[in-house]
């Protein structure tokens, strides 16, 4: 199993989230099937972020590669029209270990993962977005 941090989640929905087709994946030469969720993931000890393109049962389909946490999200908007508020964030916990994070999980004093802070730094962004 990999070993990263979940950061936020999306199930698409056939409704909302058809892929535009401004991109295409591919595996050699096979044409890559439209992912059923997507997650935006970071390694320990990599400054970037990773979009995670899954299968229905969770197996990653392909990644792309973003510098900062906004191109990742951007990336989902593109490709899938995944508006920033239609994120659902994930508490900074290895993959088998995912839970959603609450709003009084953070106390004074409570030293928190850099995940954790990437987690609650895109809340607060998702937050300002959906309020604009």
């Amino acid at each position: 199993m990999s070993n990263y941090d979940v950061l936020c989640q999306i199930v698409l929905s056939n409704r909302h989230h058809q892929p535009t087709v401004k991109t295409q994946h591919f595996r050699g030469t096979e044409k890559i099937p439209a992912p059923h969720s997507l997650q935006i993931v970071k390694y320990p000890n990599d400054f970037g972020y990773y979009l995670l393109y899954l299968d229905e049962q969770g197996e990653e389909l392909t990644d792309t590669y973003h510098e900062q946490l906004d191109g990742a999200v951007a990336q989902a908007e593109w490709e899938f029209s995944v508006r920033p508020e239609q994120w659902t964030v994930i508490k900074g916990e290895k993959n088998e270990n995912m839970m959603t994070e609450t709003e009084d999980s953070h106390t004074e004093g409570h030293n928190e993962s850099e995940s954790s802070l990437l987690a609650k730094r895109l809340r607060e962004k998702l937050k300002n977005t959906s309020q604009q």
